[in-house]
């Protein structure tokens, strides 16, 4: 069967119909919107590409530099390599010549005045003493060359004599002493002996004188000793008489010469003496004294060199040259006087004719070939209204205009790049001829445009090449002695990038504009959709509940607003490339001067206008739609979609009844009153702009005169002309100031600021005690102080533009006449701050002309223009514009306003509908809803002027931070009232729409919304905000109620026609479960008739609503609200029920009443239904409620009440009562219930089943308190405790320690008293403990014999499992039990015999429920396969049936489900699969109740997955299966190791506080302790490894052989990789054996297990998730 069409899907037509004036101003509202963006986009695109080519094609510059000289080709070529020229070298050669200039005079004049005085004075005092060492030397010197001559000749003469007779005298006797002894010596050497040859002397002596030979030896002899006697004689006595002589002479020749010699020599002395000293001193000096300058300028200038290069980071180690070429791009700036009036009307700046940069454009005429003959600028041209043809002057010259043309480097007419706003109307660029522009007069600017020789990658290589090329440019223009008057990188020139940048700018504020309105569209959307999906709740619920998936309705409610955006953005982008395209280009070409352009197809455009808003529609609802749709069917059926459940009401004033209606409306209606009030604040923010920009232009251009200096501001080149005289005026009104600029450093702008020196009498500026202040005091303008934030005291810090001086100021003031940025300074102090020369000054204040000033000597003259020209400018560009952005503001209001209200009228809708039925008219309906939005409009509006206004002011001041200059943004009172009152007219006009929506509200039945449906929520949110508080009140659990409707239905079930009745209805759960079971029983429709009856009206209303959901016929349903006890029911004619009072019997009641409830019993004796067993006390209603029941049981009836266990045996009236009904044999059967099994309430219950008449007296007496399973905080009836319990009743049967038949005399005996526990013992037996068996060990035998059924089932196994130990003690056989077990021959034929049991079994499946599946009842089949399962089950010897059942029940609910959805959906399901929704609680703490229904993977619709994986991938589930069996052995080994811990050991923080599992981060804390200690020769080495350097440990590893380094990871070096180190020390300990008994094996044998463990949960989740994907991909493929 196919699925059916979703019938909601042909509710899109009939809701974009039927609401078509809402969707189409949604739609118009964005097509305009996404157009305009769209046109803005494409027109930004367009002309942003073309003048980005133009870049090329025109030849635009890089940047442009101006000197003060013309430079010549030397400088030019230096500039364009892009090297830097050694500024330091060049300032220390400049400062040499200058030294060596000036020192030698200035230095000869001071040594000249100082040195005669000072050496004559030295001279003298050194002299004698320096002329006497001269002359001693001298003298000296000439006496020892003379003197020893004439002593020697002198004392020969007298010594020869002497000495001869002397020697003459002592030689002889010396010679004949000496003679003698060698004759003796010779007579000694003949032999004679001594005595002999001393007789023999004298004779031999005598002989010698006669034979002559004495004489001869004298004479040798003689000769021999003379001359070294003479000598040494001469010598002696020269010396001695020499030296007596000498002093003699020298004294007597000295005292002579000296003072002839001394008064000759002085005066030639001391002449050459001065010179030689006068020139060693001068250079001494000289040296010193230069080398000390030198020193001092070298100083300054490391210095001055040091804050250059910081400044302008000339030593960058980055510093890359950047090759450039240069241009010559030389204007002038002149006067203009476009209608040749002979007034000036502005400045037009003259370029001559060029092909080489900064070319042009030609939009209209032709280029200019006569030197009379010009093209202006085609802007400037359209503001003035100048064409092609006119003449203008410039300067008195006379030019023919033929043709208007757009600079590629003006493509906004800056006239400075200082200047914030470009100035169309009074600034003008050109082009002439050569011979033109030689005709004018101003002077020329020098200014040289460059280009690189590469183009830069990105901006950020332009801004670093820029930078280096403008290091480089300042030194070569330094050393070249020029001057940098101005530097402009073109990404610095706002002449160039305003205009893209103020396009692209637009392009984003036009995106982010879009991108805001479309949110707000959404959420309306959203807002409207959230109103729709709570009014179809009733059918999404009926859908949901029907199997169409949230996916499918989310889809649905999605179509709507993404259909009608996407079809606004197809429409919107057609008008965007046609009509809005068009319009956007006229607006740019009225602002900003620009190149031709073309048309291009915009990505982006498409992507922003067309993508991003179905995205963002897509997105907004997505969130809102899919939190709707989170609510489960029956909360939708309910339309329960309300998050708060139990809001406490709000007590409203005591006002008027119409006040409190209105402010309910507000109350109920708060999140569409903040969606209105976020879209007028966002309006409102717009307004501020459209409003405030021409209140701001209007107050800065009506103050400018009190703003202003004077008239006329002349500012000077010098003030000297060129023949060196101080400029002068006869001009009365001028008066001189001083005034230069400095750059203010900031992260977003280096900005120009003015600093004055002004007069302290200026006439002009007006500062009191300007002349009191000292040298670095200063005042500041209002606008300075505004924009930086300045106050009284603070300090700014000031910087030249091109050179290394930064100046700081202390704020004194605030001057509050001035609009530009400007400090205020004493003109003495600016002196002395800046070191100006004397009468030095910069130009002059006048409020008349000055004309005695040559021109030539004229910087600029400041006017009232240049103040006012930014403000004329945006006027004149976007003046108009603001008018109409104020009638887009009133429209976008309006249609804002419409959506919202209309909103706030369908979510009241039904209420107005109401209140017309009432009576009230339309004009009072509409003062109370429209009134109620008016208030809120009017505090909207209110609040959001003042918030916008401040919103727009911040923003102005941002955008303002970005540009030289200041003003600050201003609304005026006017200004605040048309923001207010735009809006109100919006609302105006709404208003008319939303009064006559209100008239078309009918109240006739005709409302477009469902009234059952209407009437269903209300129940239903009554019946939930009671739902918290006592539940079990009117819920009775399935579980309960399915045991009761068996035992009734059993007893009904060969009837025809029943009426089953529940007094106490609650819900209506019981009612419904009671019919169902009976159902089976009961063929065709209409055959129950359904009696109900509660006190409460809204669970009253609920059960009625129940039992009509369920499919049952209203005929079928009698249902009343009343109070069962107070007011017997049910009777026929109830509206008359004094005269036709009729009993209504019925076949069955059940019932489960408030327990134990107060009642009023009075009268209550004579009333039929208790006259007959005795009255309830007042303080316990319950058997009130079960005699209520049993009278309007018929005689063959049976009913079933949920009671108190109290009622069972408490006294008093209750034990009456309790006789009565024993004693009339109307109490069938007692089931005793497990505790907690009702929600809210843990009181123990019973089930009593009672019948008129009864075959027998005794009574079944049930304990099935034990029979349950854990389900959240209750206890939950299994379906076999359910059967079990069925099965006991319907056949009274006994069973030990669970049911008994208790006779009336054994109750007679037992008091009436029917408490369970009297009649049947279901306690356990107690544990007995064997002492002897711990202490000595055996198994007591008589715990074996406790399973004698086991050993009566299995024979032998006894035997071959137990061996006598002792007496009354038994030991097993074998280690093996299991196997033993398995094995066994009787357990075998155990088994055989259970298979055997089911043989057939599965072929009646087969037929019963395959083979006829479409034809299967399931109710009735399920009988049949129990009664199937219970007969081969019953065969089997142990086999429990109930067991079986439950886990046949368990499989029969999915199966029977399955049944049902093949029946109606089709085969085709059965591949199918679906997400697989799960319920998760929002919050971890188990008292909180709030959950989500969650996806969790995926399902079969029909066939489970683990039947498919086992089919189709057994291997897969066979290694999972694995996985998890070693995880079970993981858990038991975990128990083994905590029942090995003695108790001392168990204390440790690694286990829980029920020492049954391990804590795992306290175990590893543990365990890493136990690691600490561990040590080893390898760990020891592998430490000491850590510990070294790379060097060290390289040479480590090879000498070490106690590591086995082949283990660990290398880096390439060949060193131990750190992680791999730590991970094989972690290794080795971890494998470290401790004793198998420890206590550290068994922990970190844990820690071990706890590894693999946490290792193998994870294989184990990855291979499911990946079976489960495969599984999802085979059914998938099936279904498809």
């Amino acid at each position: 069967m196919k699925k059916i069409k979703n019938p909601l899907i042909r509710r899109i037509p009939k809701e974009l119909i039927g609401d078509w004036k809402k969707y189409l101003v949604v739609f118009l509202f964005l097509v305009l919107t996404i157009g305009f963006v769209s046109g803005m986009y494409v027109a930004n695109e367009s002309m942003i590409t073309s003048a980005n080519e133009g870049v090329t094609k025109y030849k635009q510059e890089d940047g442009h530099f101006e000197l003060k000289k013309q430079a010549d080709a030397t400088l030019l070529s230096a500039i364009e390599t892009g090297e830097k020229a050694d500024v330091k070298q060049y300032y220390l050669d400049e400062a040499k010549k200058k030294l060596d200039k000036k020192l030698p005079k200035k230095f000869k004049e001071k040594f000249d005045e100082k040195f005669p005085d000072k050496f004559k004075k030295e001279f003298d005092k050194k002299f004698p003493e320096q002329f006497k060492k001269s002359f001693d030397k001298e003298f000296k010197k000439q006496f020892e060359q003379s003197f020893p001559a004439k002593f020697a000749s002198s004392f020969k003469k007298e010594f020869d004599p002497k000495f001869k007779q002397s020697f003459d005298a002592t030689f002889v006797k010396q010679f004949d002493a000496q003679f003698a002894a060698q004759v003796k010596q010779s007579l000694l050497a003949q032999g004679m002996d001594a005595q002999t040859a001393g007789q023999m002397l004298d004779t031999a002596v005598a002989q010698a004188k006669k034979d002559g030979s004495y004489k001869k030896a004298y004479d040798s002899a003689y000769r021999k000793a003379y001359a070294p006697a003479y000598k040494k004689a001469y010598d002696s006595a020269y010396s001695s008489t020499y030296n007596e002589a000498h002093d003699k002479a020298y004294s007597e020749a000295y005292d002579k010469a000296y003072d002839e010699a001394y008064d000759k020599a002085y005066k030639k002395a001391y002449d050459k003496a001065y010179k030689k000293a006068y020139k060693k001193a001068y250079d001494k000096a000289y040296k010193k004294a230069y080398d000390k300058a030198w020193k001092k300028v070298q100083d300054k200038i490391e210095d001055k060199y040091a804050d250059a290069e910081e400044k302008y980071k000339l030593n960058d180690p980055d510093f890359k040259a950047t090759k450039t070429t240069l241009y010559e791009n030389f204007f002038r700036n002149e006067e203009e006087d476009y209608n040749n009036d002979g007034k000036k009307d502005g400045t037009i700046r003259v370029f001559a004719k060029t092909k080489d940069i900064n070319l042009a454009c030609m939009l209209q005429g032709s280029f200019p070939q006569k030197a009379d003959e010009i093209a202006i600028d085609r802007m400037h041209a359209d503001n003035v209204g100048i064409k092609v043809g006119d003449t203008v002057t410039v300067s008195g010259e006379t030019y023919k205009v033929v043709g208007l043309l757009a600079y590629v480097n003006y493509s906004t007419l800056h006239e400075k790049t200082t200047d914030l706003m470009f100035d169309a109307l009074k600034f003008d660029v050109a082009m002439v001829t050569q011979d033109g522009f030689d005709r004018l007069h101003k002077s020329i600017h020098y200014t040289y445009a460059w280009k690189y020789e590469t183009e830069p990658a990105d901006e950020a290589g332009e801004k670093t090449r820029s930078d280096n090329f403008m290091r480089a440019l300042l030194t070569q223009v330094v050393v070249a002695d020029n001057e940098l008057e101005d530097y402009t990188p073109k990404y610095g020139n706002p002449a160039i990038n305003f205009a893209t940048d103020d396009m692209g700018s637009d392009k984003a504020m036009g995106g982010v504009l879009l991108d805001i309105l479309v949110v707000i569209i959404a959420f309306i959307f959203a807002v409207t959709i959230s109103n729709t999906i709570a009014k179809e709740s009733s059918a999404i619920g009926t859908l949901r509940a029907s199997g169409y998936t949230k996916r499918e309705l989310v889809q649905h409610y999605l179509s709507m607003p993404v259909i009608v955006t996407l079809l606004a953005a197809i429409v919107g982008n057609i008008l965007g490339y046609t009509v809005f395209k068009n319009i956007v280009v006229s607006m740019y070409y009225n602002s900003y001067s620009l190149p031709t352009y073309y048309t291009i197809w915009n990505p982006d455009a498409f992507f922003k206008t067309t993508v991003v808003p179905v995205i963002l529609m897509l997105v907004v609802n997505l969130i809102v739609i899919v939190r709707m749709m989170q609510h489960t069917p029956l909360q939708f059926l309910r339309h329960d979609l309300k998050k708060a459940k139990n809001k406490k009401a709000m007590r409203l004033p005591r006002w008027s009844f119409l006040s409190r209606f209105r402010l309910r409306i507000m109350f109920q209606n708060v999140a569409n009153y903040l969606i209105l009030f976020v879209g007028i604040f966002f309006i409102m923010i717009m307004l501020a702009m459209a409003v405030g920009m021409p209140d701001t232009l209007d107050y800065y251009k009506s103050n400018t005169d009190g703003m202003m200096f004077a008239k006329y501001q002349y500012v000077l080149k010098s003030y000297e002309d060129d023949d060196n005289k101080l400029i002068t005026t006869e001009n009365k009104d001028a008066e001189k100031f001083d005034m230069t600029s400095l750059v203010k450093k900031s992260d977003v702008l280096d900005e120009e600021i003015s600093v004055y020196g002004i007069a302290d009498t200026s006439n002009y500026v007006k500062i009191k005690k300007l002349s009191s202040l000292k040298k670095n005091e200063v005042y500041i303008s209002t606008s300075f102080a505004d924009k930086y934030g300045l106050t009284v005291g603070d300090t700014v810090s000031l910087d030249e533009k091109y050179e290394n001086k930064s100046y700081k100021f202390k704020v004194a003031g605030f001057y509050d006449k001035s609009q530009s940025l400007a400090l205020f300074m004493s003109i003495d102090n600016y002196g002395k701050v800046f070191d100006l020369k004397e009468n030095e000054f910069s130009g002059f204040l006048s409020d008349s002309r000055i004309t005695d000033i040559d021109e030539e000597n004229i910087a600029t003259t400041i006017t009232i223009r240049d103040i006012t020209k930014m403000a004329d400018q945006l006027d004149h560009s976007m003046g108009s514009y603001m008018n109409y952005f104020q009638i887009l503001c009133i429209l976008l209001a309006a249609v804002m306003i419409y959506l919202l209200t209309k909103l706030i009228i369908e979510k009241n809708e039904n209420a107005i509908s109401m209140t017309k039925i009432l009576g009230y008219e339309n004009k009072e309906i509409a003062s109370l809803y429209l009134l109620s939005t008016s208030i809120v409009v009017v505090i909207a509006d209110l609040i959001s002027v003042i918030l916008g206004t401040l919103v727009m002011a911040a923003a102005w001041r941002m955008m303002l931070f970005s540009y030289s200059g200041w003003f600050t943004f201003r609304v005026t009172p006017i200004g605040y009232a048309k923001m207010f009152g735009f809006v109100l007219i919006g609302y105006l006009i709404v208003m008319v729409f939303d009064f006559q929506r209100i008239k078309k509200i009918p109240m006739d039945g005709k409302q477009d919304y469902d009234v059952l449906g209407f009437i269903y929520e209300y129940l239903i949110s009554n019946f939930a905000a009671n739902a918290g508080k006592k539940a079990g009140e009117f819920y009775t659990p399935h579980e309960v109620s399915v045991l009761m409707s068996e035992i009734v239905a059993e007893h009904l079930k060969d009837r025809k026609q029943i009426k089953i009745y529940d007094p106490t209805s609650g819900s209506g759960s019981l009612l419904i479960n009671i019919g169902k079971s009976a159902a089976k029983y009961i063929s065709g429709e209409g055959k129950i008739d359904y009696y109900a009856q509660e006190l409460k009206e809204n669970t009253f209303n609920l059960t009625r609503m129940n039992l009509v959901m369920r499919g049952i016929k209203p005929a079928n349903i009698n249902v009343r609200n009343g109070d069962t006890l107070e007011d017997d029911w049910p009777f026929f004619e109830e509206n008359k029920r004094e005269t036709t009072y009729e009993l209504v019997k019925v076949d069955a009641v059940v019932s489960n009443p408030p327990y134990s409830q107060k009642w009023d019993p009075k009268d209550k004796e004579f009333d039929p239904r208790y006259k007959d067993f005795g009255v309830a006390p007042k303080a316990k209603a319950d058997f009130a409620f079960l005699l209520h029941d049993l009278y309007h049981l018929e005689d063959d009836g049976i009913m079933t009440i949920v009671l108190p266990h109290g009622v069972l045996f408490r006294g008093g009236e209750e034990a009456k009562i309790r006789e009565n009904l024993i004693e009339k044999n109307r109490i069938d059967t007692i089931i005793g219930l497990p505790e907690n099994i009702f929600f809210g309430t843990n009181i123990a219950t019973i089930i009593m089943v009672l019948k008129r008449n009864r075959p027998s007296t005794d009574i079944l007496i049930i304990d099935a308190s034990r029979g349950f399973e854990k389900s959240g905080k209750n206890n939950k009836l299994r379906a076999s405790d359910i059967k079990k319990i069925a099965d006991t009743v319907k056949y009274r049967t006994e069973i030990e320690k669970y049911s008994v038949l208790v006779s009336k005399e054994t109750i007679r005996e037992n008091e009436y008293n029917l408490n369970i526990t009297r009649y049947v013992d279901s306690a356990d037996e107690p544990e007995k403990w064997d002492i002897r068996a711990t202490m000595f060990g055996g198994i007591p035998e008589r715990e074996v014999d406790a399973f004698e059924e086991y050993w009566l089932a299995f024979p032998g196994l006894r035997e071959a499992l137990f061996e006598q130990a002792s007496e009354g003690y038994l030991q097993p056989r074998t280690d093996d039990i299991k196997g033993v077990i398995d094995s066994f021959e009787s357990v075998q034929a155990y088994k055989a015999a259970f298979t055997k049991a089911f043989d057939g079994f599965y072929e009646t499946l087969q037929g019963d429920l395959i083979d006829g599946i479409l034809d299967v009842a399931t109710e009735q089949e399920k009988e049949k396969i129990t009664e199937d399962i219970f007969g081969r089950i019953d065969s089997v010897k142990l086999a429990d049936r109930y067991v079986a059942y439950q886990v046949f029940a368990k499989y029969w609910d999915i199966i029977s489900a399955d049944i049902e959805m093949l029946q109606t959906e089709g085969f085709q399901v059965i591949t199918q699969v679906d997400p697989n929704m799960v319920i998760k609680k929002n919050n971890k703490n188990d008292d909180d109740d709030e959950v989500t229904e969650v996806q969790d993977g995926w399902k079969g619709h029909i066939l489970p997955f683990d039947l498919v994986q086992e089919m189709l991938m057994p291997d897969e589930v066979g290694t999972i299966r694995t996985l998890e069996d070693r995880l079970s052995e993981i858990a038991g080994e975990y128990t083994e190791i905590i029942d090995s811990l003695d108790e001392d050991e168990k204390q440790g923080s690694f286990l829980n506080d029920s020492n049954d599992a391990f804590v795992s981060k306290e175990l590893k804390a543990v365990c890493d302790e136990i690691l600490q200690e561990v040590e080893s020769d390898e760990i020891n080495a592998l430490n000491k490894y850590m510990s070294l350097s790379k060097k060290e440990a390289l040479e480590f590893m090879k000498s070490c052989s106690d590591a086995d380094w082949d283990q660990i990871e290398k880096n390439k070096d060949g060193s131990c990789k750190k992680p791999s180190l730590t991970s094989r020390i972690q290794q080795l300990k971890m494998g470290y054996e401790f004793p198998e008994d420890s206590y550290e094996y068994k922990l970190l044998r844990t820690l071990r297990l706890s590894d693999e463990e946490s290792i193998i949960k994870k294989d184990v989740k990855r291979k499911t998730e990946e079976i489960h994907l495969r599984t999802v991909g085979l059914q998938y493929i099936c279904y498809n």
